[in-house]
């Protein structure tokens, strides 16, 4: 199936992969006009009775999570996505469900690369989804940094409907393990706290076996502790290993969530299980599959202790 862009561009569905029943997910590789590849994933919200998209923002991502399957694969980034691009393959996805639900539930820039980093394409794409009637909300996922979210507070600046933002330390350095590039957390909540007044904002943290050990449990409750009644909830998200990456599931998966929302009691905290471990589906896997996954070398730079 292909499409052509605003600009006359063609975006070719070049994969799809459908789920089996009840879960109706289908995830698409993408591929632009000068071979550049990028993911959407066509979900099912159950609890709405219709579709979303998790679209990419990036064709690959230059931060280098050790948790992402796109860091892993043989061309790890390649550019920026235009907003024209974005637009026409959420348009190739609407149409599959056009006839079945009307407009998507929302947008969430939630797939391959970061919305923070290509700001402007994603901010024009998110307007002309919504202004088209092509799905009736936008969010956005990010590890949120400094520069980033400043802009967000700026007089006038566009906001989506909602937020994630990727935590997954307690500190700087236990945050690096999984996001090399990630700000001090000390110094980003303040910041996006002061987002989560304009929007709601989740904070999410994903459980590995680093991150997740008893002290971690002191560390993070007192790090958000005083940001009771801030955020939306707090997102405590089971790892779903890929390869090449360094990370491992938690042991302690369950205590951890016990003691989180045992301590963090004046927040809302919830488990994203990883129903994608058994699919391939953790962002970025169907693309690095189809670019072969490069040498998992790199992965002994990341030293988790």
């Amino acid at each position: 199936m292909e499409a052509t862009s605003a600009s006359g561009e063609t975006i070719e569905i070049i994969s799809t992969v459908p789920s089996e029943a009840p879960g109706r997910t289908v995830k698409y590789v993408f591929k632009t006009s000068d071979r550049a590849t990028f993911e959407a994933v066509q979900l099912w919200e159950g609890d709405h009775g219709t579709y979303s998209v998790c679209m990419s923002a990036q064709a690959g991502c230059r931060y280098g999570c050790t948790h992402c399957a796109t860091t892993f694969a043989r061309t790890p980034y390649v550019r920026d996505l235009q907003d024209h691009e974005i637009v026409a393959a959420v348009e190739q996805v609407q149409a599959n469900v056009r006839n079945e639900q009307g407009p998507l539930a929302w947008v969430d820039f939630a797939g391959v690369g970061d919305a923070a980093v290509n700001w402007a394409n994603v901010t024009a794409a998110a307007k002309t989804i919504t202004g088209r009637g092509l799905a009736r909300e936008v969010k956005v996922t990010s590890i949120a940094p400094q520069g980033w979210v400043r802009s967000l507070l700026a007089p006038l600046a566009w906001l989506p409907n909602r937020f994630m933002f990727s935590l997954h330390g307690a500190d700087t350095a236990q945050r690096r393990v999984v996001i090399p590039r990630g700000d001090d957390p000390v110094a980003v909540l303040p910041l996006w706290a002061a987002v989560a007044d304009l929007r709601p904002v989740v904070v999410n943290y994903v459980l590995c076996e680093h991150n997740t050990r008893p002290e971690d449990e002191a560390a993070l409750t007192d790090l958000l502790a005083p940001y009771a009644g801030r955020f939306l909830l707090l997102r405590l998200s089971s790892f779903n290993p890929v390869q090449g990456s360094p990370l491992r599931p938690s042991p302690r998966e369950t205590e951890f969530i016990a003691a989180l929302t045992s301590e963090l009691s004046e927040w809302t905290v919830s488990h994203h299980s990883s129903a994608g471990r058994a699919t391939d589906a953790a962002c970025g896997q169907l693309r690095a599959s189809i670019l072969e996954i490069g040498s998992p070398a790199d992965a002994a730079n990341h030293d988790i202790g």
